[in-house]
């Protein structure tokens, strides 16, 4: 009985979890589609590359390639570094 309760309650929690991410994953894309400046697109994208890595690793990829490609425009190396991170944990993924 006990078993059975917690397997519900660790099915309920994650259904919940994969809603809030959803909900996050369109409201950076709504931000980005705002964002001024290539920093904050850079933060951005790697943000959704984050968000995306566990359940769609090419479209984490891409994120992470998108913000390396304009990191490495403007020489923000914390952005580089953190694209390669992303990049790479995508790959091993």
């Amino acid at each position: 009985m006990l078993k059975t309760i917690i397997i519900h309650t660790v099915l309920i929690f994650s259904t919940l979890f994969c809603f809030a991410n959803d909900d996050i994953i369109d409201s950076l894309n709504n931000e980005l589609k705002k964002a001024k400046t290539d920093t904050c697109k850079i933060r951005i994208l790697n943000e959704l590359s984050w968000y995306q890595i566990n359940t769609d690793f090419k479209l984490s990829y891409d994120y992470a390639n998108q913000a390396l490609k304009i990191a490495q425009d403007i020489n923000n190396k914390k952005g580089i570094g953190l694209s390669y991170t992303h990049m790479a944990y995508a790959q091993y993924r």
